[in-house]
C-alpha cells in the first residue's frame, strides 16, 4: 500500500455528538484490516477544512498540523491511544499494531563473513611472522636483488606450509581452499611481500587442476617443499602451439627470469587454448614501476612443449579466476594497511595547532578510503566463498572483485600519499611501495575494463 489517495467505497458513520455541524456525516475510505497503513482519508468539516493523518502500525504516528479548529476530533489523543482510535473508526477499519516478528533463522546458503577459529589462527600467525621476518623493509631491500627474494625466507614459507596450502593432500599439499589462500595473500599484501610465492602457487594450482598424474607426482611435491620455483605465462603477447612446439612471446611474466617450470597459455591448432609446460627460448628481464615484483619477457622459437594433462579453454578460465582472486586479495591487504598508516599519520601530524585529522577535507578522504577497503573486503571474501563452493556465479564474483580491486587499491594508495603530504612522495617513506604495487596489481591478469567486459559477457550468457 503506497501513500497515494485511494478510490474506495465510503463508509458513513453517525455524526459526532455535541458538534454544531452534527448533520455532516463523516466519510472514511474503506481499508482492509490487514493493511499496514490505516488512513482516515478526508474528514469533511462544515468549513470545508480537510484533516488527514495516517497510522503506521508498530512503526510510527505521523500527524500534520491541523489548520483551524475542530474540537470534536481530538486527533492527538486518538493517535496516541490505539483503543480510542479503534473506537473512533470501528474494528473493520482498524487493527492494532502487530508484535514485531522475530528475524528469520539464517539459511544454510547464507554467507557468514566471520572467520572461523582455524582461519583466524592462520591470519594471526601469518601477520606475526611477516611483521617479524618479512617487514616492509625486506621489500625495500629486495628491490635491487635480481631474484627478488632470499633463500632463508623462501624456506621458512615452505616450512610453515604456505606453498603447500592450496595443493592437494595426496601430493604433499594441505588441501585448503580459496578462502584460506585469500587470507594469507591479504596478509602478504599488508607488507608488500616480494618474491615468487604468488607465481609458484598459481602454477601449482594449474598443475593440480589440469595436470596428468605423472605431472602432478613430479612437480607438486617439489613446489610444496620449496624446491621448485614456477610461474604462469599468460596475458600480453601471443603464443601458438604447432606440432608439440611453441612459437610466440609472453610479456611481463612475473618471475619469468628465474622460474624453473613455466606454465604457458597457448593457442592450439584448432583455435582453442590450453596449458603447456615449456622452457622458453629466451628470457629478458624488464624494469617496471614495482621493483619488488620481477618481470620478464619470454620468447618461444619452436621450443618443445608438454601439454598439461587434458587442459583446454576451461582450464585457462579457471587459471584466470584463481589469479584474479589472488591479486584482489593481495590488494585488499595493501589497501587496508595504507588506510591504517594514513589514519595514524593524520592523528599525529599537527598543523595550525591541531591534528590534521580534525580537518574536514582529511576526514572525508579517510572515510572514502575506509569505504573502499570495506567494500573490497566484502567483494573478495564473497568471491572466495563462491569459488570454494564452486557456485555457478563464482567467475562472475571473481571478476567483479578484481575490477573493483584494480580501482580501489589505486584510489586508496593515492589518498594515502595525499594525506601524508610531502613526505608521502619521498623515497625514504614506504608509501610509494604500496602505490607501485597498486599500479602493478591494477593491470595484472586483466585490468578493470577487461574484467567489467568479462562480467558483461557472463551476464549476457546467463540471460
Amino acid at each position: 500500500m503506497d501513500q497515494r489517495d485511494i478510490d474506495a467505497p465510503v463508509v458513513r458513520r453517525p455524526p459526532v455528538p455535541g458538534h454544531d455541524g452534527a448533520s455532516h456525516a463523516e466519510e472514511l475510505p474503506f481499508l482492509e484490516p490487514d493493511h499496514a497503513v490505516v488512513r482516515l482519508g478526508q474528514l469533511r468539516h462544515p468549513d470545508d477544512l480537510r484533516v488527514r493523518f495516517r497510522v503506521l502500525r508498530g512503526v510510527e504516528h505521523e500527524l500534520p498540523h491541523v489548520l483551524g479548529s475542530y474540537p470534536a476530533y481530538d486527533l492527538g489523543s486518538l493517535a496516541a491511544d490505539h483503543r480510542s482510535l479503534r473506537s473512533f473508526v470501528g474494528p473493520t477499519l482498524y487493527s492494532a499494531p502487530r508484535e514485531p516478528q522475530k528475524p528469520a533463522r539464517p539459511k544454510e546458503t547464507d554467507v557468514d563473513f566471520d572467520l572461523n577459529d582455524e582461519q583466524r589462527d592462520l591470519r594471526d600467525a601469518a601477520r606475526r611472522y611477516l611483521e617479524r621476518e618479512v617487514p616492509i623493509g625486506y621489500a625495500r631491500a629486495m628491490m635491487d636483488d635480481e631474484r627478488g627474494y632470499r633463500d632463508e625466507v623462501w624456506k621458512q614459507m615452505a616450512e610453515q606450509g604456505w606453498l603447500a596450502l592450496p595443493l592437494p593432500a595426496e601430493h604433499d599439499g594441505l588441501g585448503m581452499g580459496p578462502i584460506a589462500l585469500s587470507i594469507l595473500l591479504a596478509e602478504m599484501g599488508r607488507v608488500v611481500v616480494p618474491g615468487p610465492y604468488l607465481s609458484t602457487v598459481l602454477a601449482g594450482m594449474a598443475i593440480a587442476d589440469a595436470g596428468s598424474d605423472d605431472q602432478m607426482r613430479a612437480l607438486l611435491p617439489r613446489i610444496a617443499s620449496g624446491d621448485l620455483v614456477a610461474t604462469v605465462a599468460a596475458g600480453l603477447g601471443d603464443v601458438e602451439e604447432l606440432g608439440g612446439h611453441l612459437r610466440g612471446e609472453r610479456l611481463f611474466v612475473a618471475d619469468g627470469a628465474i622460474a624453473e617450470t613455466i606454465v604457458v597459455v597457448a593457442h592450439t591448432s584448432d583455435e582453442e587454448s590450453a596449458l603447456y609446460i615449456c622452457e622458453p627460448s629466451a628470457r629478458t628481464p624488464v624494469a617496471t614501476m614495482d621493483q619488488t615484483r620481477k618481470l620478464a619477457h619470454l620468447r618461444f622459437d619452436g621450443a618443445p612443449a608438454e601439454r598439461l594433462g587434458s587442459s583446454d579453454l576451461s582450464s585457462v578460465h579457471r587459471l584466470l579466476d584463481r589469479a584474479s582472486l589472488a591479486i584482489a586479495a593481495e590488494s585488499l591487504g595493501g589497501a587496508e594497511r595504507v588506510t591504517e598508516m594514513a589514519v595514524e599519520y593524520a592523528k599525529a601530524r599537527t598543523q595550525f595547532g591541531r591534528p590534521i585529522g580534525s580537518f574536514q577535507a582529511v576526514k572525508h578522504r579517510a572515510a572514502d578510503m575506509l569505504v573502499d577497503v570495506e567494500s573490497l573486503r566484502s567483494a573478495v571474501y564473497y568471491a572466495a566463498w563462491a569459488a570454494e563452493r564452486a557456485l555457478p556465479d563464482a567467475s562472475l564474483a571473481i571478476s567483479m572483485a578484481k575490477a573493483f580491486a584494480a580501482d580501489a587499491y589505486r584510489r586508496v594508495a593515492q589518498s594515502g600519499i595525499q594525506i601524508h603530504g610531502g613526505i608521502g612522495f619521498t623515497w625514504e617513506h614506504d608509501m610509494h611501495l604500496y602505490f607501485k604495487r597498486a599500479k602493478a596489481n591494477e593491470v595484472a591478469f586483466g585490468d578493470a575494463a577487461f574484467h567489467r567486459e568479462r562480467v558483461a559477457r557472463l551476464l549476457r550468457a546467463r540471460a
